[in-house]
């Protein structure tokens, strides 16, 4: 009984199985998940660092290397009247080096000022000529200071002239002055020759000596404009003698100063001589 049994089952199982194979439906194909797109990251730039501060001029070395650096090239011109007035500066060469020792901590200020502006460093040797680096200097007919600014400019600068207070006597209140006219002025005539005339001569007469003349060309050497005084022309080419003799010195035979000096700092303003 027990063997039917078993082989009922035997039978039956195969059956069953085949049945279930029958009707069980296959597994569908897998689908491929699609991923989204990636979405790209904006990863902002660093900011730029701060420049560098230039350290403090302390020495003559450091001052008339940064000078050079700062001269709009070349430093020296061609010319019988550069060469002349080069030759008027180093009469006594000496005399020369000793008047840079002397005024060591006032050129060294104007250069970091010249610098900081980003402006030709022929603006820095302006000082030499007008006050040879003297800043209680005074000319005739009323300019006064290492820049020698007149008492109407200075105003218009924002400076205080006055018996018991004048700005143009301090160094640093003058030299900011200076330098803010001259880059006013350089935006109007653009290249330092043509600002340098301006400086010296006024705005009004070299528009004017530009409209003579119908063209913007400006030569110490030759000149140009027409019409200026022989002393603005001087005033360029003493400039560029300066430029060649300091950008140049070795070929000057010059032993430009090379102490070291304690840089200017900020000080109360000196009063004004008797009789401003």
């Amino acid at each position: 009984m027990i063997r039917q049994r078993h082989l009922r089952l035997a039978t039956v199982l195969p059956a069953l199985l085949l049945a279930a194979c029958a009707t069980t439906p296959p597994m569908p194909a897998s689908t491929p998940i699609a991923l989204p797109e990636p979405v790209p990251v904006q990863v902002s730039p660093l900011p730029e660092p701060p420049p560098p501060v230039p350290a403090r001029i302390s020495d003559g070395e450091t001052l008339f290397a940064r000078l050079r650096a700062g001269l709009d090239p070349p430093a020296c011109v061609r010319g019988s009247r550069n060469r002349a007035m080069r030759q008027r500066f180093i009469g006594s060469p000496q005399a020369f080096v000793d008047q840079l020792e002397r005024g060591l901590p006032l050129l060294g200020w104007v250069v970091e000022s010249v610098e900081e502006r980003g402006l030709p460093m022929q603006f820095a040797l302006i000082p030499i000529i007008e006050s040879g680096l003297r800043p209680d200097a005074r000319g005739r007919g009323g300019p006064l200071g290492l820049w020698q600014i007149m008492p109407a400019t200075a105003r218009q600068l924002g400076l205080r002239v006055g018996k018991h207070e004048d700005q143009r006597l301090s160094p640093l209140y003058s030299t900011t002055a200076a330098l803010d006219y001259l880059e006013a002025l350089q935006a109007d005539f653009g290249g330092w020759r043509a600002t340098a005339m301006a400086y010296n001569a006024g705005s009004g007469r070299l528009r004017r000596a530009f409209a003579r003349s119908g063209d913007r060309t400006v030569s110490a050497e030759r000149r140009r404009p027409v019409g200026l005084s022989p002393i603005t022309y001087n005033y360029v080419a003493k400039l560029e003698a300066l430029s060649c003799l300091l950008g140049e010195p070795e070929r000057h035979g010059l032993e430009l100063p090379r102490g070291v000096f304690e840089p200017l700092q900020a000080e109360p303003v000196a009063a004004a001589p008797e009789g401003t």
